[in-house]
């Protein structure tokens, strides 16, 4: 499978989570993966670099669902 191939396959994936569940919820679930992953870094690998790169990826997507909850998407 290429790469492209694999961009597709994922962006169905994603469109089919937010035709089932709304942006907002799915925005929602990608911010706490994220804030999960940072916390598994940490403790269990003791990855603070990793860490902080998860955290701000959930703040970024913290940032998409504050947004996204004033427009109710």
């Amino acid at each position: 499978m290429t790469d492209l191939e694999k961009c597709i396959e994922v962006e169905n994936a994603i469109e089919a989570l937010i035709d089932a569940h709304g942006l907002y919820a799915v925005t929602q679930a990608l911010q706490i993966v994220c804030y999960d992953k940072s916390a598994h870094l940490a403790h269990a690998w003791q990855d603070y670099a990793a860490e902080k790169r998860w955290q701000r990826a959930a703040r970024v997507f913290d940032g998409a669902y504050s947004e996204l909850r004033k427009i109710q998407l």
